[in-house]
């Protein structure tokens, strides 16, 4: 999801296509995808994460820091990196009953898949090894007597899977305290060394809980089968979004492109889109929830983000746009435009 999310906005935010993005450029970029940090607080993680690579580099390159800002600043994966980070201090800053309001949606399911963790494996741990997390948590809990280590390592890939082989998890945890495990890392931690597949820590548990790897469904079921695809849309069940763009409550909450991405990552093939015109001189469409207080965003960056998904995913079912038009002609003549672009 998060990946996806990037995407869209990454070549926005992205002006001169160097592949890089400098500090300003870092923050308009948290802004977009509406990660909500203090501003002193995500530069200090900004020049801290600079000034690591730069020592890391500086054997090879005779740039100072400040060149190697200019004229790296840092890419796509490394962005990815230092979103993780963030998300780990705004999931602390919930924990400890801060900005519950502005971070509602997420601190109820820290709060649901953090009961579970510490209830499976013990509240003083941090990190879940895949053999623990089969044993205690597949077999014992989900009475899934079938999965296999392997197949939990193949999934820990996946959970880890925008993760920097170069940075590991050591840089984040001496910012706050340590390497922080419980001193119960498990067999499988070969002396403490946590590859993609042998751990996960608990965001990752949560996006499990959460995600499309923790499906009700029994996946043979969900087979895909193409020699099926051959009715009108109304033969089948399609896997339908609500008011998608909506964080929260109808009424007073905030709109986020993020919402689109959650959406199609969990399969909805069907996303509301609830079109109205705006103050904007070009005619740039928002949605929102009508006249209510919810917050609105650009039409254009959801259709980027849908893009994005398709592009990703081109053997995907087709996307269906439930569009709630409520947009003036010069205003349905840009979503036309930005459709077909």
């Amino acid at each position: 999801r998060l990946e996806l999310l990037l995407r869209y906005a990454w070549y926005d935010t992205d002006c001169n296509k160097s592949g890089y993005i400098d500090q300003s450029e870092f923050l308009q970029l948290l802004s977009r995808i509406n990660i909500y940090l203090k501003q002193e607080k995500a530069i200090q993680i900004y020049k801290k994460f600079i000034k690591e690579q730069h020592n890391n580099n500086q054997r090879k390159s005779k740039l100072s820091l400040r060149n190697f800002n200019k004229q790296h600043g840092i890419t796509l994966e490394e962005c990815v990196y230092l979103l993780r980070k963030i998300r780990k201090i705004l999931h602390a800053t919930s924990e400890n009953g801060k900005d519950k309001k502005r971070n509602n949606t997420d601190h109820r399911r820290n709060e649901i898949s953090d009961a579970i963790f510490d209830r499976l494996f013990g509240p003083e741990k941090e990190v879940v090894s895949a053999r623990e997390f089969l044993h205690g948590f597949l077999h014992w809990k989900q009475n899934d007597g079938g999965a296999t280590l392997e197949d939990v390592r193949n999934l820990f890939q996946k959970l880890n899977g925008m993760e920097l082989s170069q940075l590991g998890e050591d840089n984040d945890d001496e910012e706050e305290g340590g390497r922080v495990d419980g001193g119960k890392g498990g067999d499988d931690n070969d002396g403490g060394k946590e590859n993609k597949e042998e751990t996960i820590d608990r965001l990752h548990f949560a996006e499990y809980l959460f995600g499309p790897h923790n499906d009700a469904f029994r996946p043979e079921k969900v087979m895909f089968d193409r020699t099926l695809m051959d009715k009108p849309l109304s033969h089948y069940w399609i896997n339908t979004s609500h008011n998608t763009y909506l964080t929260g409550d109808q009424l007073k909450s905030l709109s986020s492109v993020e919402m689109y991405a959650a959406a199609l990552q969990r399969g909805c093939k069907c996303l509301e889109i609830d079109c109205w015109d705006s103050d904007s001189k070009t005619n740039n469409p928002m949605v929102y929830h009508g006249y209510t207080v919810t917050s609105k965003i650009p039409f254009h960056e959801i259709i980027s983000c849908v893009k994005a998904y398709v592009d990703a995913n081109p053997e995907t079912l087709p996307i269906i746009l439930s569009l709630e038009n409520h947009c003036t002609h010069p205003f349905q003549k840009t979503m036309a435009q930005t459709l077909e672009t």
